[in-house]
């Protein structure tokens, strides 16, 4: 059994290819066509039928933070992703962000990973490093958020230790019209007014 995954992932929509059958997935994020391809071998292992499949799969769409493409009111795309981080999906993100194609100005807003351990200061410079490297967006466009982000060094990010203090910036300064990305653990974002503020 062979899965093709569409190498089109850069656009809005992610496609991913079994027995010549086109899948779209409302999903964010090139990693997540591995995680398609996995669930279509074994539906088909449980002798699924491939139109029910491409049903379940197409009709997927993520709510919360997940994952989660958002299209806004004030005309911002807004792609949450903060069920869950570390380095390596900090780094995923970051590359689908970077090769999601919009006409949109892209802005970048990332909260600590938590549960990091001692490794933690050490393993959010990495990521500031990763960020610099990459060139996503311009400097002026990314905000860090939380008390490890906020210790590293070397670059002109925005910095917010206080997530509260984050939330008031937003109210006082809404986004429009940009395409954004919010990573982060999910007991940053979530419960303190930055995920409904952003969905204004």
């Amino acid at each position: 059994m062979y899965v093709t995954i569409d190498q089109q992932a850069s656009s809005e929509k992610l496609n991913i290819i079994y027995q010549n059958t086109s899948i779209s997935l409302q999903l964010f994020g090139a990693y997540n066509l591995y995680n398609a391809a996995a669930a279509i071998a074994i539906a088909r292992s449980l002798d699924i039928d491939i139109h029910d499949i491409s049903q379940g799969l197409s009709s997927y769409n993520p709510d919360g933070v997940r994952s989660n493409i958002v299209e806004t009111p004030s005309g911002n795309t807004v792609i949450f992703d903060c069920y869950n981080a570390n380095p390596n999906s900090m780094r995923l993100s970051l590359e689908a962000f970077s090769n999601f194609q919009t006409g949109k100005e892209k802005i970048i807003i990332l909260g600590d990973m938590l549960e990091m351990g001692d490794s933690a200061r050490a393993e959010h410079q990495e990521i500031i490093n990763f960020l610099k490297e990459e060139k996503i967006t311009s400097s002026q466009n990314i905000y860090i958020v939380g008390d490890e982000f906020s210790g590293t060094n070397n670059h002109d990010f925005h910095v917010y230790k206080d997530k509260k203090i984050f939330a008031e910036f937003l109210q006082s300064k809404p986004f429009a019209d940009s395409c954004i990305l919010i990573k982060a653990s999910r007991g940053i974002f979530y419960g303190d007014g930055i995920h409904e503020l952003l969905n204004y």
